[in-house]
């Protein structure tokens, strides 16, 4: 007689592993964001480099002179950041969240200057209200939107804090799950 696990095994093992990875990942986020950064931007840096190889490669040896233009291109423009990314990975973990965090702070201030126009607003009779919530919250998203534009890499460390928070819950959710799954088969 063979020992058989029951079907949801692989499963439950895959949820606690996920759910321990991602906890170990977002604590490590929040003590220590910068150094977690500089690791995934080295491998993502490797991971550029592997496929604009790859473009470059294909490129080359492609049946199409249109194509192999646009996959060298984009293969060697993919180079070009992968050895960035490798050889210095603070350049990129002041680029990509930096730019991210950026565009936060514009969608901010162009928000709140939008609800500042919605302070005076006329009904259909054509009376004329004021809503200073919208004033408040107009005031609010302007002042935000010029913090964050002030101090991108401080935003942007806070970034990756939210992020590492996001990881911990998303990882005892995996792992209640796996443990829940556990329970039923036992």
């Amino acid at each position: 007689m063979t020992h058989r696990l029951p079907a949801s095994a692989p499963l439950r093992w895959l949820c606690l592993l996920g759910g321990l990875i991602l906890l170990l990942l977002g604590l490590a986020l929040l003590i220590w964001p910068a150094a977690v950064a500089s690791i995934f931007y080295t491998l993502l840096g490797l991971l550029l480099l592997a496929y604009g190889g790859e473009r470059v490669v294909s490129g080359l040896q492609g049946p199409y002179p249109y194509l192999r233009r646009r996959k060298v291109t984009g293969g060697i423009i993919s180079i070009v950041a992968g050895l960035v990314a490798v050889i210095n990975p603070l350049a990129g973990m002041l680029l990509v969240p930096g730019v991210l965090v950026i565009i936060i702070g514009l969608a901010a201030a162009v928000n709140g200057v939008l609800q500042l126009s919605q302070f005076r607003l006329r009904d259909v009779t054509g009376q004329v209200h004021n809503h200073w919530g919208a004033l408040a919250l107009g005031v609010f998203k302007i002042g935000i939107g010029a913090l964050i534009l002030l101090n991108p890499v401080g935003s942007g460390l806070l970034l990756l804090r939210i992020m590492g928070a996001w990881a911990m819950v998303g990882g005892m959710v995996l792992t209640v799950l796996g443990l829940q799954a556990q329970a039923k088969d036992l």
